[in-house]
Protein backbone atom coordinates (compact mmCIF):
# COMPACT_ATOMS: atom_id res chain seq x y z
CA UNK A 1 0.00 0.00 0.00
CA UNK A 2 1.35 3.41 -0.99
CA UNK A 3 2.19 5.87 1.76
CA UNK A 4 -0.19 8.87 2.01
CA UNK A 5 1.24 12.07 0.64
CA UNK A 6 0.58 13.97 3.86
CA UNK A 7 0.95 12.88 7.47
CA UNK A 8 -1.96 14.94 8.85
CA UNK A 9 -4.52 17.53 7.84
CA UNK A 10 -2.34 20.45 8.91
CA UNK A 11 0.46 19.34 6.62
CA UNK A 12 -2.05 18.63 3.88
CA UNK A 13 -3.62 22.08 4.10
CA UNK A 14 -0.35 23.97 4.20
CA UNK A 15 0.46 22.29 0.89
CA UNK A 16 -2.95 22.48 -0.77
CA UNK A 17 -4.30 25.86 0.34
CA UNK A 18 -1.82 28.01 -1.62
CA UNK A 19 -2.40 25.92 -4.74
CA UNK A 20 -6.16 26.20 -4.31
CA UNK A 21 -5.99 29.99 -4.04
CA UNK A 22 -3.74 30.10 -7.10
CA UNK A 23 -6.13 27.92 -9.09
CA UNK A 24 -9.20 29.97 -8.15
CA UNK A 25 -7.44 33.22 -8.97
CA UNK A 26 -6.19 32.01 -12.33
CA UNK A 27 -9.63 30.71 -13.35
CA UNK A 28 -11.58 33.87 -12.60
CA UNK A 29 -12.99 35.83 -15.50
CA UNK A 30 -11.92 39.43 -14.98
CA UNK A 31 -14.71 40.78 -17.17
CA UNK A 32 -17.35 39.01 -15.13
CA UNK A 33 -15.82 40.22 -11.87
CA UNK A 34 -15.91 43.73 -13.27
CA UNK A 35 -19.61 43.32 -14.16
CA UNK A 36 -20.47 41.90 -10.72
CA UNK A 37 -18.64 44.65 -8.84
CA UNK A 38 -20.02 47.47 -11.00
CA UNK A 39 -23.57 46.13 -10.68
CA UNK A 40 -23.12 46.01 -6.92
CA UNK A 41 -21.79 49.57 -6.98
CA UNK A 42 -24.83 50.84 -8.88
CA UNK A 43 -27.20 49.00 -6.55
CA UNK A 44 -25.43 50.31 -3.45
CA UNK A 45 -25.38 53.89 -4.75
CA UNK A 46 -29.07 53.93 -5.61
CA UNK A 47 -30.30 52.28 -2.43
CA UNK A 48 -28.19 54.41 -0.11
CA UNK A 49 -30.47 57.18 1.19
CA UNK A 50 -33.32 55.37 -0.58
CA UNK A 51 -35.91 57.25 1.44
CA UNK A 52 -34.61 60.58 0.15
CA UNK A 53 -34.29 59.43 -3.47
CA UNK A 54 -37.79 58.01 -3.89
CA UNK A 55 -40.40 60.36 -5.32
CA UNK A 56 -43.49 58.12 -5.45
CA UNK A 57 -45.42 55.77 -3.14
CA UNK A 58 -43.65 56.99 0.00
CA UNK A 59 -46.35 55.37 2.13
CA UNK A 60 -45.58 51.90 0.73
CA UNK A 61 -41.79 52.17 0.79
CA UNK A 62 -41.11 51.17 4.44
CA UNK A 63 -43.02 47.91 4.04
CA UNK A 64 -41.00 46.78 1.01
CA UNK A 65 -37.50 48.00 1.80
CA UNK A 66 -36.63 44.58 3.24
CA UNK A 67 -36.60 43.20 -0.32
CA UNK A 68 -33.78 45.57 -1.28
CA UNK A 69 -31.89 44.87 1.95
CA UNK A 70 -31.94 41.14 1.25
CA UNK A 71 -30.94 41.61 -2.37
CA UNK A 72 -27.96 43.70 -1.30
CA UNK A 73 -26.91 40.79 0.92
CA UNK A 74 -27.41 38.33 -1.94
CA UNK A 75 -25.28 40.41 -4.30
CA UNK A 76 -22.34 40.35 -1.89
CA UNK A 77 -22.80 36.60 -1.69
CA UNK A 78 -22.77 36.25 -5.47
CA UNK A 79 -19.44 38.06 -5.72
CA UNK A 80 -17.89 35.97 -2.95
CA UNK A 81 -19.24 32.70 -4.34
CA UNK A 82 -17.96 33.46 -7.82
CA UNK A 83 -14.51 34.33 -6.52
CA UNK A 84 -14.44 31.00 -4.67
CA UNK A 85 -16.07 29.08 -7.56
CA UNK A 86 -18.78 27.65 -5.30
CA UNK A 87 -21.51 26.59 -7.69
CA UNK A 88 -24.10 25.12 -5.29
CA UNK A 89 -24.41 28.34 -3.22
CA UNK A 90 -24.62 30.32 -6.48
CA UNK A 91 -27.56 28.16 -7.52
CA UNK A 92 -29.33 28.86 -4.22
CA UNK A 93 -28.61 32.59 -4.47
CA UNK A 94 -30.01 32.60 -7.99
CA UNK A 95 -33.20 30.93 -6.77
CA UNK A 96 -33.65 33.39 -3.91
CA UNK A 97 -32.96 36.43 -6.10
CA UNK A 98 -35.49 35.21 -8.66
CA UNK A 99 -38.16 34.62 -6.02
CA UNK A 100 -37.70 38.15 -4.68
CA UNK A 101 -37.93 39.56 -8.19
CA UNK A 102 -41.09 37.54 -8.91
CA UNK A 103 -42.84 38.57 -5.70
CA UNK A 104 -41.85 42.21 -6.17
CA UNK A 105 -43.20 42.13 -9.72
CA UNK A 106 -46.45 40.56 -8.52
CA UNK A 107 -46.88 43.37 -6.00
CA UNK A 108 -45.60 46.42 -7.83
CA UNK A 109 -47.13 45.72 -11.24
CA UNK A 110 -50.55 44.79 -9.91
CA UNK A 111 -53.54 47.08 -10.37
CA UNK A 112 -53.78 47.50 -6.59
CA UNK A 113 -50.21 47.43 -5.21
CA UNK A 114 -51.29 49.15 -2.01
CA UNK A 115 -53.59 46.21 -1.21
CA UNK A 116 -50.87 43.63 -1.78
CA UNK A 117 -48.30 45.63 0.17
CA UNK A 118 -50.68 45.69 3.12
CA UNK A 119 -51.25 41.93 2.87
CA UNK A 120 -47.53 41.26 2.59
CA UNK A 121 -46.80 43.42 5.62
CA UNK A 122 -49.49 41.83 7.80
CA UNK A 123 -48.35 38.31 6.93
CA UNK A 124 -45.33 38.77 9.18
CA UNK A 125 -47.68 38.65 12.18
CA UNK A 126 -49.12 35.35 10.97
CA UNK A 127 -45.68 33.82 10.46
CA UNK A 128 -44.58 34.99 13.88
CA UNK A 129 -47.47 33.53 15.87
CA UNK A 130 -47.43 30.24 13.94
CA UNK A 131 -43.69 29.93 14.51
CA UNK A 132 -44.16 30.57 18.23
CA UNK A 133 -46.93 27.96 18.43
CA UNK A 134 -44.64 25.28 16.98
CA UNK A 135 -41.46 26.32 18.80
CA UNK A 136 -39.95 24.20 21.56
CA UNK A 137 -37.95 27.09 23.01
CA UNK A 138 -40.16 30.18 22.59
CA UNK A 139 -43.34 30.73 24.57
CA UNK A 140 -46.55 30.20 22.63
CA UNK A 141 -48.65 33.30 21.93
CA UNK A 142 -51.29 34.09 24.51
CA UNK A 143 -54.97 33.89 23.61
CA UNK A 144 -55.08 37.68 23.57
CA UNK A 145 -52.14 37.83 21.15
CA UNK A 146 -53.79 35.24 18.91
CA UNK A 147 -57.07 37.16 18.92
CA UNK A 148 -55.25 40.34 17.91
CA UNK A 149 -53.54 38.64 14.99
CA UNK A 150 -56.70 36.84 13.86
CA UNK A 151 -58.62 40.13 13.80
CA UNK A 152 -55.82 41.92 11.94
CA UNK A 153 -55.11 39.04 9.54
CA UNK A 154 -58.40 37.22 8.81
CA UNK A 155 -57.18 35.95 5.41
CA UNK A 156 -55.07 33.22 7.06
CA UNK A 157 -57.55 31.94 9.65
CA UNK A 158 -60.84 30.05 9.61
CA UNK A 159 -63.11 29.82 12.63
CA UNK A 160 -60.33 31.17 14.79
CA UNK A 161 -57.80 28.56 13.68
CA UNK A 162 -54.91 28.80 11.20
CA UNK A 163 -55.66 27.47 7.75
CA UNK A 164 -54.20 23.99 7.30
CA UNK A 165 -50.52 23.98 6.32
CA UNK A 166 -48.41 27.11 6.15
CA UNK A 167 -50.45 29.61 4.13
CA UNK A 168 -49.07 31.72 1.30
CA UNK A 169 -48.37 35.38 2.00
CA UNK A 170 -51.12 36.42 -0.42
CA UNK A 171 -53.76 34.60 1.62
CA UNK A 172 -54.99 32.98 -1.62
CA UNK A 173 -55.65 29.26 -1.38
CA UNK A 174 -53.32 27.23 -3.56
CA UNK A 175 -51.11 30.20 -4.41
CA UNK A 176 -47.44 29.45 -4.97
CA UNK A 177 -44.45 30.90 -6.83
CA UNK A 178 -45.38 29.19 -10.10
CA UNK A 179 -48.83 30.81 -10.08
CA UNK A 180 -47.25 34.15 -9.26
CA UNK A 181 -44.88 33.81 -12.21
CA UNK A 182 -47.63 32.87 -14.64
CA UNK A 183 -49.82 35.84 -13.66
CA UNK A 184 -50.31 38.04 -16.71
CA UNK A 185 -48.83 41.13 -15.07
CA UNK A 186 -45.75 39.17 -13.93
CA UNK A 187 -45.05 37.07 -17.04
CA UNK A 188 -42.06 35.16 -15.64
CA UNK A 189 -43.30 31.63 -16.25
CA UNK A 190 -40.57 30.75 -18.75
CA UNK A 191 -37.93 32.20 -16.44
CA UNK A 192 -39.30 30.08 -13.60
CA UNK A 193 -39.19 26.91 -15.66
CA UNK A 194 -35.65 27.60 -16.89
CA UNK A 195 -34.22 28.49 -13.50
CA UNK A 196 -35.89 25.75 -11.51
CA UNK A 197 -35.12 23.08 -14.09
CA UNK A 198 -31.44 23.45 -13.24
CA UNK A 199 -31.67 24.80 -9.72
CA UNK A 200 -33.75 21.88 -8.45
CA UNK A 201 -30.93 19.51 -9.38
CA UNK A 202 -28.80 21.14 -6.68
CA UNK A 203 -31.59 21.47 -4.13
CA UNK A 204 -32.62 17.82 -4.50
CA UNK A 205 -29.07 16.45 -4.83
CA UNK A 206 -29.56 15.08 -8.33
CA UNK A 207 -26.77 12.92 -9.79
CA UNK A 208 -26.97 15.07 -12.92
CA UNK A 209 -24.99 17.86 -11.26
CA UNK A 210 -21.86 15.71 -11.56
CA UNK A 211 -21.61 16.95 -15.15
CA UNK A 212 -21.04 20.48 -13.87
CA UNK A 213 -18.08 19.34 -11.78
CA UNK A 214 -16.21 17.47 -14.50
CA UNK A 215 -12.96 18.99 -15.71
CA UNK A 216 -11.19 17.09 -18.50
CA UNK A 217 -13.24 14.03 -17.65
CA UNK A 218 -12.33 14.00 -13.96
CA UNK A 219 -14.81 14.74 -11.18
CA UNK A 220 -13.65 17.41 -8.75
CA UNK A 221 -15.03 19.65 -6.02
CA UNK A 222 -14.55 22.80 -8.10
CA UNK A 223 -16.96 23.21 -11.04
CA UNK A 224 -16.02 24.08 -14.57
CA UNK A 225 -15.27 27.83 -14.80
CA UNK A 226 -18.00 28.40 -17.39
CA UNK A 227 -20.65 27.08 -15.01
CA UNK A 228 -19.78 29.57 -12.29
CA UNK A 229 -19.75 32.40 -14.83
CA UNK A 230 -23.24 31.54 -16.07
CA UNK A 231 -24.79 31.15 -12.61
CA UNK A 232 -23.19 34.32 -11.21
CA UNK A 233 -24.21 36.43 -14.22
CA UNK A 234 -27.79 35.13 -14.12
CA UNK A 235 -28.12 35.63 -10.37
CA UNK A 236 -26.78 39.18 -10.52
CA UNK A 237 -29.15 39.91 -13.39
CA UNK A 238 -32.14 38.94 -11.24
CA UNK A 239 -30.97 41.33 -8.54
CA UNK A 240 -30.63 44.21 -10.98
CA UNK A 241 -34.05 43.48 -12.49
CA UNK A 242 -35.55 43.81 -9.01
CA UNK A 243 -33.72 47.10 -8.53
CA UNK A 244 -34.93 48.52 -11.86
CA UNK A 245 -38.49 47.52 -11.04
CA UNK A 246 -38.24 49.19 -7.63
CA UNK A 247 -36.75 52.35 -9.13
CA UNK A 248 -39.58 52.58 -11.64
CA UNK A 249 -42.26 52.11 -8.99
CA UNK A 250 -40.77 54.46 -6.41
CA UNK A 251 -39.68 57.13 -8.86
CA UNK A 252 -35.90 56.74 -8.59
CA UNK A 253 -33.83 57.62 -11.65
CA UNK A 254 -32.06 54.44 -12.81
CA UNK A 255 -28.90 55.02 -14.91
CA UNK A 256 -29.96 52.91 -17.90
CA UNK A 257 -27.15 53.89 -20.24
CA UNK A 258 -24.44 53.43 -17.62
CA UNK A 259 -25.81 50.00 -16.75
CA UNK A 260 -25.86 49.08 -20.43
CA UNK A 261 -22.13 49.76 -20.55
CA UNK A 262 -21.63 47.69 -17.42
CA UNK A 263 -23.51 44.78 -19.02
CA UNK A 264 -21.11 44.78 -21.95
CA UNK A 265 -18.55 43.03 -19.78
CA UNK A 266 -21.09 40.39 -18.76
CA UNK A 267 -22.03 39.73 -22.39
CA UNK A 268 -18.44 39.15 -23.41
CA UNK A 269 -17.73 37.06 -20.31
CA UNK A 270 -20.63 34.74 -21.14
CA UNK A 271 -19.64 34.40 -24.78
CA UNK A 272 -22.18 36.82 -26.22
CA UNK A 273 -21.68 39.70 -28.61
CA UNK A 274 -21.09 43.12 -27.08
CA UNK A 275 -23.72 45.70 -28.00
CA UNK A 276 -22.97 48.88 -29.91
CA UNK A 277 -23.51 51.80 -27.48
CA UNK A 278 -24.28 54.01 -30.51
CA UNK A 279 -27.59 52.12 -30.82
CA UNK A 280 -28.50 53.26 -27.31
CA UNK A 281 -28.06 57.04 -27.13
CA UNK A 282 -27.24 58.45 -23.72
CA UNK A 283 -30.40 60.00 -22.35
Amino acid sequence: MAEPRHKNWQEYWSDVAPRLVKYLTENQNELLIKYLNNSFAIFSFLTEDWDQKTTKHADLRPKLTIFLVEIHDIMRGIIACYEHQTLAPLALLLRTAFEIRANLTYILKSETPEVLVDIFDRFQDVEQVLARKSSLTVASPTSEEMDTVIKRCPEWFHNGKPIESMPHWTGIKGMNLYRICEASHVNLKENYIGIYKVNSKFTHASPLIRNMYRNNGALGSIPRPDQSIAFAALAMGQCMEALMLSCEFFGVDFPEYEYLLVCQDMLEATGQKRLDPKDYPNK
